[in-house]
């Protein structure tokens, strides 16, 4: 289940408020700003906080919403259904164990994962684990807490005796709550294009947040999870160009494969593909590609000589080896400007696709 959820929503923070407010059936009410935010306000249900929403000031940065404890999937069940497309600044995915004695053995198995990789062999640097509570007292009535992982790191996992901290929470409801009642969680905090992928994660897909806490996922339900990355990972080198590649001249092999299936109706798509795909080739291998230009070495790597010079050089400075002047013949003054403009073009192409890479989920 879900036990904490905080989102970024891009909506305005009165349509945020009443949107949750209406959804869970309840109010809401002005309450002061945290984090940097200059306002904020709480939703209230019978006399009960259910959510927060804060707005206002941080630099202008989008209001931020989230709900704890036994609120939260409802919350996150209004949030998702009411702005799918948000950032996921925090979630923890809990497990409650109830029956038997489960502090022991799910102890043993978080200290297992924190010394050891999953075929047994120990961790050249085991995982950093801490204790807070009340580990020195005969019976720990107070209740006992294990981290696994940094507590500053995106993603740790905390084992704790739930049952122990509501009866100390709650004295006067304290037969309520089984002693033995213990929960594990993992927080995980996304960062970058992650935030978006965690809009639509269950509480079990969280756990893939990390190698350990699948380890530790599997070591107490069996069974392997997806991996479920919190940083953004760079796109290798050869995957970038590919996607610049289609973005800069996907327009033009598009109107080539309308004139080869203009000549040829009846052709599949796969033969039409493949035809453009046989002239890229012999123009990359230096023959004469229909309807293309010869390639030989010695003019690819000027290309490349130029445009290497080109890229150190203030935009306004003159392209060093290249002097257009009265003189200069049409067609090497054209060359010049054509091979300016083709660089320039690649350059936009290349930081709009890694714009798109870094803000939003959106494939391109």
């Amino acid at each position: 289940m879900f036990d904490w959820y905080a989102a970024t929503i891009d909506d305005d923070p009165t349509a945020i408020v009443e949107g949750l407010a209406s959804w869970l059936g309840a109010e809401w009410r002005s309450s002061a700003g945290l984090h940097n935010y200059s306002a904020g306000a709480e939703i209230v249900r019978n006399g009960d906080v259910v959510a927060r929403v804060l707005y206002g000031g941080n630099e202008d940065a989008p209001p931020n919403a989230f709900a704890s404890g036994a609120d939260t999937p409802a919350f996150v069940e209004a949030v998702r259904a009411l702005w799918p497309r948000h950032r996921v600044t925090r979630v923890d995915a809990a497990y409650d164990f109830k029956e038997g004695e489960p502090w022991d053995r799910l102890l043993e198995l978080c200290e297992k994962v924190a010394h050891q990789l999953p075929d047994g062999t120990p961790r050249k640097r085991p995982i950093v684990t801490s204790t807070v509570g009340d580990w020195r007292t005969e019976g720990s009535p107070r209740g006992r807490t294990f981290y696994v992982g940094s507590q500053q790191s995106p993603v740790f996992a905390r084992l704790y005796e739930k049952g122990k901290q509501m009866r100390g929470a709650f004295p006067d409801q304290a037969e309520k709550y089984s002693p033995g009642w213990v929960r594990l969680e993992l927080e995980v905090k996304p960062q970058k294009q992650a935030k978006w992928d965690y809009a639509t994660l269950s509480p079990e897909e969280v756990w893939g947040a990390a190698k350990w806490a699948r380890q530790l996922h599997g070591d107490v339900f069996g069974g392997e999870l997806v991996a479920a990355p919190v940083t953004f990972v760079r796109p290798a080198d050869d995957a970038r160009a590919w996607t610049y590649l289609l973005k800069q001249y996907g327009p033009l092999l598009l109107r080539r494969f309308d004139l080869a299936r203009a000549g040829d109706p009846d052709a599949s798509l796969e033969a039409l593909w493949a035809g453009i795909g046989l002239d890229l080739g012999r123009a990359l291998m230096g023959g004469d590609a229909a309807g293309g230009e010869r390639f030989d070495e010695a003019s690819v790597a000027d290309v490349l000589a130029s445009y290497e010079r080109r890229r150190g050089t203030p935009a306004d400075a003159p392209w060093e080896g290249e002097r257009i002047g009265p003189d200069t013949s049409p067609s090497v003054r054209f060359n010049v400007h054509e091979r300016a403009r083709i660089v320039a073009d690649a350059e936009r192409a290349r930081r709009e696709s890694d714009a798109a890479y870094r803000q939003g989920p959106d494939d391109l």
